[in-house]
């Protein structure tokens, strides 16, 4: 049986992000989104070892009933959550403020990319731990097929800001520009998988290639369906020699301020 967990998760599905364009609510986009969600979010949130305390599903107000619906059955433990205007800080703050989740910790996951089980538990682990700060799993994989690629990734969109006795909440920063937040290492096991495909063109493949035969076990068990025989049939010696060339220019650049927030993390442990 899962454990509980003061966290909230906040997750966008279907939301006008206020670029003039709308929210995507034709049928396809929708369908397709449900798709992704089915196979790769839900089970994730399912198999987590403690349950967040609510798990809001963010939606626009114009979303058709029958995606609302769909939800609940793919996720019985997600709140749909419809906002009366445009996704924004202020739209989210009013929302948990309604909700009576105000004040409480507040993690993002998108609808398309998976926690691995124990993601929660660390995170709430490392709140009671650290306390108030914004805190960061920074180990995971990216899914782009069936091939798994390992990646170090601080400021993730996987993060979780914990500001007791304020209405402040993780959508009130951007993952990529933490500047000025106290921030945090929750653990150093992998804690999640960003999903690649066509949908999501701003990702892109940057992680390390590797077999991962833990982690496909990991999501065979889980439910989400990926070829755990295709690693003994792939040749991946010549493929994570070249994708972790890549990776090294990158981490070589970041090497600096991970350096300064591992050091943070010790001199905090022996205060």
């Amino acid at each position: 049986m899962a454990h509980g967990s003061d966290i909230v998760v906040l997750t966008r599905f279907a939301v006008d992000i206020g670029d003039g364009r709308g929210a995507h609510l034709d049928e396809d986009w929708l369908t397709g989104r449900l798709e992704l969600f089915e196979r790769y979010c839900a089970p994730g949130m399912a198999a987590q070892t403690h349950r967040p305390h609510a798990w809001l599903v963010l939606l626009d107000h114009a979303t058709p009933g029958w995606v609302t619906e769909r939800l609940r059955l793919l996720a019985p433990d997600a709140r749909p959550t419809s906002l009366d205007e445009a996704f924004s800080r202020s739209a989210v703050t009013d929302v948990l403020d309604s909700s009576g989740l105000d004040g409480r910790p507040t993690m993002q996951l998108d609808s398309d990319d998976i926690l691995l089980p124990d993601s929660i538990e660390t995170m709430q682990s490392s709140i009671v731990r650290h306390g108030d700060g914004l805190h960061s799993i920074p180990f995971g994989f990216q899914l782009a097929g069936d091939d798994l690629h390992a990646r170090c990734y601080v400021q993730n969109p996987f993060v979780c800001l914990s500001a007791q006795g304020s209405n402040r909440h993780v959508f009130d920063l951007l993952h990529s520009d933490v500047r000025g937040e106290r921030l945090h290492l929750a653990g150093w096991r992998p804690g999640w998988i960003q999903v690649i495909h066509g949908g999501n063109l701003a990702n892109e493949v940057r992680g390390v290639y590797v077999r991962g035969t833990g982690a496909r076990r990991t999501l065979a068990a889980m439910g989400i369906p990926i070829d755990t025989a295709r690693v003994e049939r792939l040749p991946a010696t010549r493929r994570t020699l070249e994708s972790g060339f890549r990776y090294s220019w990158r981490m070589l650049e970041r090497t600096p301020a991970l350096m300064r927030l591992a050091a943070d993390q010790v001199a905090g442990r022996r205060r």
